[in-house]
């Protein structure tokens, strides 16, 4: 019995999220950056493809609340929408990723986003920025190829993101090499 309230107060919750998450456009949040125009190869090797909106965020966030577990908490409690997409690349898709990143740098230039990180090179290109607006983190983008072998895109919408929290979550993004990129958080 106990277990069908609490199943039925998890979907009740669901729906009442996702009713409140009708009233966000997350498309229009100055931390966000569109990245369905990345394609994930038809060949790719591993892939990791995570889109959490506000409405599965609030979810996992009262599920959290409930079990007493405050990391999860205060990871999710200033995150309106996580983003990740990382997958293996063949030497032929280079071209096509890099144009792809081009096109973001571009955005990430003219909306004013704040470079933390940029590492290129022949084989390696990786860009962190952040998006602020009255001194809080509203967005954080992370994109990071190594030629002919892996790419990684992350994009984390918020009202006052915590890039502690960032680094804590994972987010499947050690696979891209990238956890040495994080010893300064």
């Amino acid at each position: 019995m106990r277990s069908r309230v609490f199943v039925l107060a998890m979907v009740g919750c669901f729906l009442a999220s996702a009713a409140v998450a009708q009233d966000i456009d997350i498309t229009r949040h100055p931390g966000y950056i569109d990245l369905e125009e990345i394609k994930v190869p038809d060949n790719a090797g591993q892939i990791t493809d995570i889109d959490l909106g506000p409405a599965l965020l609030r979810l996992a966030l009262w599920a959290e609340e409930e079990t007493g577990v405050e990391d999860l908490q205060k990871s999710l409690s200033g995150l309106l929408s996580l983003r990740v997409k990382s997958f293996d690349i063949h030497h032929d898709e280079n071209e096509s990723i890099r144009a792809v990143m081009e096109k973001i740098d571009k955005k990430l230039k003219r909306e004013k986003w704040e470079m933390l990180v940029r590492v290129k090179s022949e084989d390696v290109i990786t860009n962190i920025s952040l998006k602020t607006k009255k001194g809080k983190i509203v967005g954080f983008f992370l994109m990071s190829m190594e030629a002919g072998d892996k790419v990684a895109f992350a994009n984390i919408v918020g009202g006052n993101i915590d890039l502690e929290s960032i680094k804590n979550m994972g987010l499947g993004l050690k696979e891209a090499g990238l956890d040495s990129l994080w010893k300064d958080f």
